[in-house]
Order: structure tokens, then sequence, then C-alpha cells
């Protein structure tokens, strides 16, 4: 029998992105906001107990990873993982920018 020297691996997956319709510097940071049962979303008095106005609110780091044809690519830089990847956010009445998927949304203001 041998004994060897055990060797590890760190693999740094990336983080789900989200296209935004404008124009990001790369390499610049932000937050994005993550809500599940946003007003909007379902009728009014059909969401979860609690969830009025949305809940599970999270605020999520986000970098800006490429810009191509005015849409920006943004990563999620945490451990993230409630939303489908590269969805296209849309610009909203207020000037800010949300995607949306079932009963969850992530919203982005620049």
């Amino acid at each position: 029998m041998r004994e060897s020297e055990s060797k590890s691996i760190s693999v740094l997956t990336r983080g789900i992105r989200i296209r935004v319709p404008t124009t990001l510097t790369v390499g610049s940071t932000a937050n994005v906001t993550y809500l599940e049962y946003p007003l909007g979303i379902v009728p009014i008095g059909t969401e979860p107990t609690g969830f009025f106005g949305g809940g599970n609110r999270q605020t999520l780091p986000v970098k800006v990873v490429s810009v191509s044809n005015g849409i920006s690519t943004i990563e999620i830089t945490n451990k993230f993982s409630n939303f489908p990847d590269n969805q296209l956010m849309q610009k909203l009445d207020d000037g800010s920018f949300g995607t949306f998927n079932g009963v969850k949304a992530i919203y982005f203001k620049n």
C-alpha cells in the first residue's frame, strides 16, 4: 500500500446572469432586489399570508460582466439560485427594470 499526497480542486461557478436593456459600465457593481409575490403578480388577496406587497425580499449584489448592442449582462455574485438564468429585463414605467418568473421578480434601478 502506498500513501500519496491529497489534492483538491476548487471550481468557481458563475452566478445567475440577467440582461438589462441599458448600457452599464463593465466591471461596475450594483444591487438588484428579489421579491416573491410583488404587487400586480397575483390578484390582491390571493397571495400567501404576510406576502401582501411582496415577501422574501433580498438585496443581491451584481457585477456587470458585458455590454453588447445596448444590452448589459449582470451577474449575481452570491449563491442565489431561485431564478432562471439569462432573463431579459423590461423597462418599467418608473424607469427601473424588472424581470418576472411566475410569482418571483427581480428589479434593478440604475
